[in-house]
């Protein structure tokens, strides 16, 4: 999440929903003929486990939209699900599409920390 942005708290949660939301709307939309077999299974297992085990979500926090973007570099470098959220800007951000925040997995928690274990909790 950019804390530098000032969000309402209530809009810094839904744009959390929104981002822990892109897992399955991601695995969803992405056609079996798009990924081999073995990877989409991988992708949906993935998936599975994250809900089976409680889906935890860890809130954390950045202040630049760079810090934000090098993040999700770096965890699609690295293999990861990443997923941006633009707010379409419509009740906050003066009517400006405007990253809000990034989701990262399901993946295992020790691929995740390397990325962002160093960040504050929000």
């Amino acid at each position: 999440m950019h804390h530098g942005k000032n969000m309402r708290r209530g809009k810094m949660i839904a744009q959390g929903a929104h981002a822990a939301t892109m897992c399955f709307i991601e695995l969803l939309l992405t056609s079996k003929s798009e990924l081999s077999d073995e990877l989409w299974l991988e992708r949906a297992s993935e998936v599975a486990d994250w809900v089976n085990s409680g889906m935890a979500k860890i809130c954390l926090y950045v202040k630049t939209d760079e810090e934000l973007l090098d993040l999700w570099q770096k965890a699609n470098d690295a293999g990861l699900e990443a997923h941006q959220i633009v707010d379409s800007g419509h009740t906050e951000f003066g009517m400006v599409p405007t990253l809000t925040c990034i989701a990262i997995g399901p993946n295992l928690s020790e691929e995740i920390d390397k990325i962002t274990g160093h960040l504050p909790l929000l």
